[in-house]
């Protein structure tokens, strides 16, 4: 079930990014970034409620969590910019690079309490591969 899971939130993020990039396009970037983040808060502010979840635990959290927030309005922010110009499948396949990235120092490092994973072969072998697929998407 969560493999489906990720894959629908592929789905998903793809579609947001085509229609984030046209908000962009009709009301500017800066405009369409803050306008993207408030109907994410309205419909959270909406399910929390209509869930009775607890904010009670907010405070627990370590500070550095709260910066997801922040990071995840300049990937919206860069992927507006950039989709008009590169394309949608362009910007997933840049984005999902450097995801990729990220997750193999951050599992190879421990980095915020990830659980510490060696670097295998196999992973710099699909990393070298996802980088001549994005080279010769670019071409």
């Amino acid at each position: 079930m969560a493999i489906w899971m990720a894959i629908l939130s592929g789905i998903i993020v793809s579609i947001m990014m085509v229609f984030n990039g046209q908000l962009s396009d009709v009301t500017g970037l800066y405009v369409a970034t803050v306008l993207i983040h408030v109907s994410g808060l309205i419909t959270m502010c909406f399910v929390v409620r209509l869930k009775h979840i607890s904010l009670a635990s907010l405070p627990c959290a370590s500070w550095y969590l709260y910066a997801g927030g922040v990071v995840g309005v300049l990937t919206v922010f860069f992927q507006s910019m950039t989709i008009t110009v590169l394309g949608a499948s362009l910007v997933t396949a840049l984005g999902l690079c450097g995801q990729i990235l990220a997750s193999v120092v951050l599992e190879a490092t421990g980095a915020f309490h990830t659980k510490k994973q060696s670097l295998q072969p196999m992973k710099v072998v699909s990393l070298l591969i996802i980088l001549i697929g994005i080279g010769v998407m670019l071409k």
